[in-house]
């Protein structure tokens, strides 16, 4: 279990470990863009990163991707101007970490398929795959809701109903259409080998 949880405003759940410590984030948001059911199964999928592992792996990859970023960096002047010597030293660092993102890559492509599959073990496959449908296509609705109609209330000094107000801001048919073409895109979408996640349609 994790040691800490913490609410987000996204509309979205992660987990990571920092000093040995398990954090899991859990967006707000989604509570009202998906059911009771659906909900149970993101939590689970982050759960099933515990499971795995997966959270070790994390801090050593991006140590390991940072200090190839800043040797490379460190091999590059300033102004762009390299010579054929810095060139030739700093390429085998370019190729070393490309090959690394994609390897790394590709783990956590896998990491991902199996938390999936605890996912749809303890939600149910079509619940949980609903889910994955509804985080997608409404990802961006809280970002647009927060900076479209909270912020400027905000700066006027007052306080508006957040989450009443979002209830309301998602049954605007408006929303729900632009909701509907962003789930199309997204499941159009194909996996590159530096993606950390799937594809939508690899994933359902």
């Amino acid at each position: 279990a994790p040691d800490e949880v913490c609410a987000t405003l996204e509309v979205n759940a992660g987990v990571m470990q920092m000093r040995g410590r398990r954090i899991m984030e859990v967006g707000v948001p989604l509570l009202h863009v998906m059911s009771e059911r659906g909900l149970r199964g993101i939590i689970a999928h982050e759960y099933g990163h515990y499971a795995g592992g997966d959270t070790r792996l994390g801090p050593w990859v991006w140590r390991t991707y940072d200090g190839v970023a800043r040797t490379i960096e460190y091999l590059t002047d300033d102004d762009g101007d390299d010579g054929w010597t810095q060139r030739a030293v700093r390429q085998p660092f370019i190729w070393y970490g490309n090959a690394f993102m994609r390897i790394t890559a590709a783990i956590k492509r896998r990491q991902e398929f199996a938390a999936d599959q605890i996912a749809a073990n303890r939600a149910g496959r079509d619940a949980y795959a609903e889910a994955l449908r509804r985080v997608h296509a409404y990802g961006p609705a809280f970002g647009a809701y927060w900076n479209n109609e909270v912020a400027a209330v905000l700066e006027a000094g007052r306080r508006p109903p957040v989450v009443a107000g979002f209830d309301t801001y998602l049954r605007s048919s408006a929303i729900d259409t632009a909701a509907t073409d962003f789930l199309e895109q997204q499941l159009q979408e194909k996996t590159d080998r530096y993606d950390s996640h799937p594809s939508l349609s690899e994933r359902l």
